[in-house]
């Protein structure tokens, strides 16, 4: 009897451990928030000041999360903010004693992007402006323990006018042990696109594009370059080309070889426009198999769009190498773009001007809406306020969003969704 008892008994309780484990596997769909991080997948984080807003992330080796934006200031100015958290999303006491450090340049200062180097340290960029809205590239590094480190440029920042009347870095990566900016610079009365690249120690890399660093697009229009990437050796970017006037866009792509002349292989010239018949705009690239595939907008549409290494449009993406998705929002755009795998997930806003909510879409390699993620491939989340999401990474099995919320005032906000 004790015998039928007892199997019984293990029959009940694997049974029990398996439905268990079905109700875990059919409750952690693919899109959904993880509950393993911060207990509902989500943090609203205040900074004190004004207010502040997560522009890019990043994630290290052991599985930290380390995010960048503003911290905002009375009288017009901002700091760079950085934050770093745990695996479970909380902040991470190890990094400069609370989780947060804050750097400031100047009076003005956006941090826009993140990378993370081979040794662990932590590279930031973006710009510092001053009251005039005259801007210069900023760059800092900080030890993996938050505190600036003096190897680079002597006291771990940067701030580089690279000549002409006004200067800015929009978006980092990592070229070997160099980093690279993507950004712009107002050159004889007009903008031009502009690449720079620092050595490893902070200086400017005079054997870069012809000894002074800076590799420019242009023309009698405006470009601005918004994102960068660097892959299979060669360096991209994105973002738009405009008349002055501002009365319309489009998409500008770059491709320059390591040394930081031209890939003539793309596009003949190693750039690339792309008109789709409305106010286009480049935010995000990444690059696979030397195919760059670019998100923004184009007037009430979000963008994707896929280019071949020669820089035409790969027709084997959707067709014709362009998704336009018209949702129904009034100002919508993609800001960020992540691969998870071969599937394409890409993130942004669903009212840029308005009080919209943070969105993210997941495709397939040919183009195709992934309906297995969210609900018919899209998942929004409305964090309570006016939502914008600014960076997409998937890594660790997860999916990583971050942006910012404003109700009263802007706060960060991180997100960890089940990829």
């Amino acid at each position: 009897m004790n015998k039928i008892r007892s199997t019984l008994y293990k029959s009940m309780l694997l049974a029990l451990c398996v439905a268990l484990a079905t109700v875990t596997i059919a409750w952690a769909a693919s899109g959904d928030l993880d509950p393993t991080f911060s207990g509902d997948g989500k943090i609203t984080q205040a900074l004190g000041g004004t207010g502040s807003r997560a522009w890019d992330v990043a994630v290290q080796a052991d599985g930290k999360v380390v995010t960048v934006g503003n911290k905002y200031l009375s009288g017009g100015a901002a700091d760079f903010a950085i934050v770093r958290y745990n695996t479970d999303g909380s902040l991470d006491t190890t990094f400069s004693g609370d989780g947060k450090q804050f750097i400031s340049f100047g009076l003005s200062d956006d941090g826009l992007a993140v990378v993370i180097q081979t040794d662990g340290k932590i590279v930031v960029g973006g710009q510092t402006c001053n009251a005039g809205g005259v801007c210069d590239v900023a760059l800092a590094r900080l030890n993996t323990n938050g505190s600036l480190d003096t190897s680079f440029s002597g006291d771990g920042k940067v701030i580089q006018d690279f000549g002409g009347d006004d200067n800015g870095g929009s978006d980092i990566a990592l070229n070997g042990a160099k980093i690279v900016v993507a950004g712009y610079e107002m050159r004889g009365g007009d903008y031009d696109g502009a690449i720079y690249q620092f050595t490893a120690s902070g200086a400017v890399d005079t054997s870069f594009a012809g000894g002074d660093g800076a590799a420019y697009v242009a023309s009698s229009d405006y470009e601005f370059l918004r994102s960068i990437a660097v892959s299979g050796g060669k360096i991209y970017a994105v973002g738009e080309v405009t008349p002055p006037d501002d009365s319309t866009a489009d998409f500008l792509s770059v491709s320059l070889n390591s040394n930081g002349s031209p890939n003539t292989a793309f596009g003949g010239t190693g750039v690339v426009t792309t008109d789709l018949g409305g106010y286009d705009w480049g935010r995000g690239i990444i690059v696979s198999g030397g195919k760059p595939v670019v998100v923004g907008a184009s007037d009430s549409s979000f963008v994707i769009m896929r280019y071949a290494a020669n820089g035409n449009l790969d027709t084997t993406f959707s067709g014709d190498g362009v998704i336009m998705e018209a949702l129904g929002y009034a100002a919508p755009n993609f800001r960020s773009v992540t691969f998870q795998g071969t599937k394409i997930v890409v993130g942004g806003t669903t009212d840029y001007f308005g009080v919209g909510d943070t969105l993210m879409l997941r495709y397939t390699a040919a183009g195709n809406l992934d309906t297995t993620f969210g609900i018919g491939g899209k998942v929004k989340t409305n964090w309570g306020g006016s939502d914008a999401l600014t960076s997409v990474l998937f890594k660790n099995n997860r999916i990583y969003a971050v942006g910012g919320s404003k109700t009263t005032a802007h706060r960060f906000i991180v997100a960890a969704y089940q990829p």
